[in-house]
């Protein structure tokens, strides 16, 4: 298939095959032309380019249609247009079956941004739409869904059963004149952020971020009897020997009542006087 192309647009043509910062499409539509007006096959042509006969064919019966502006369609933007080949797919289906690092990608696994890359790197080619990087995943013999939901809800069986057994074991407590707590820990922290600005004259804006972090550790009681709350803050780091200090205050607060039981919900774990 031969097309007729006049010295001023083979000038033309040729600068823009020669500028690499042109599009890749545009490049190679201008070489396939070039070639279409030398009487080059058809065939030879789509090897020289690495596209199909087919997308050749459309480019040349472009060039028939609207000259010039075949070249620089709406397509060489985003190049939608430049496809791989079988022969790039197969070699991308190998380079997929190794790690994205062996590729010199920063990923732990492949997906649409590392496929982006590899292809960029590999083939210089980039499609704008997500879709076409899925195809291609699929067509690798990856897939680009997301993992099945995985159901973090809790037994819900089980709590049911260890509090019912928690609420009797309570109740015979508190019928027996014991007085029962709840006890716990908790860990409350503050964050204090502070952004400064400076606007020098003539110069970048200068933009600083302070923060700060306090925290604070607690152990609380909360008594069943009474309602009323103990709290104590753990200094330190909040380990088994700060709990433990905490318990023998709470005890010593309240040695002269008959009897003291500090309660948690772990199953574990048995209320003791």
């Amino acid at each position: 298939m031969q097309v007729e192309v006049t010295p001023e647009e083979t000038a033309v043509l040729i600068r823009w095959k020669k500028r690499t910062d042109n599009y890749v499409l545009v490049r190679m539509k201008s070489e396939a032309i070039l070639y279409a007006s030398r009487g080059v096959d058809v065939g030879i042509i789509a090897e020289m380019v690495e596209r199909s006969e087919k997308t050749v064919r459309e480019w040349l019966a472009g060039w028939q249609a609207s000259r010039m502006c075949s070249v620089l369609t709406g397509h060489a933007g985003n190049q939608n247009a430049a496809k791989l080949t079988r022969t790039q797919k197969q070699d991308l289906k190998a380079v997929l079956a190794q790690p994205p690092s062996r590729s010199g990608i920063d990923a732990e696994f492949w997906d649409v941004p590392a496929l982006r890359d590899v292809v960029k790197i590999l083939f210089d080619v980039e499609y704008e739409s997500d879709s076409s990087y899925q195809l291609l995943l699929r067509f690798c013999g990856l897939s680009f869904k997301l993992p099945d939901p995985f159901d973090k809800h809790r037994d819900e069986q089980a709590i049911t059963r260890r509090m019912t057994e928690v609420k009797a074991q309570v109740n015979q407590l508190l019928e027996a004149g014991c007085e029962v707590y709840a006890v716990d820990e908790v860990r409350l922290e503050h964050e204090a952020e502070t952004r400064r600005m400076w606007l020098p004259k003539g110069q970048r804006t200068k933009f600083y971020v302070d923060r700060q972090k306090v925290s604070q550790s607690f152990f609380g009681a909360l008594s069943l009897t009474s309602k009323k709350m103990r709290l104590y803050p753990i200094e330190g780091n909040q380990n088994t020997e700060q709990i433990i200090g905490a318990l023998e205050r709470l005890q010593r607060e309240t040695k002269p009542r008959r009897s003291l039981l500090c309660l948690t919900t772990r199953g574990s774990t048995t209320p003791k006087p």
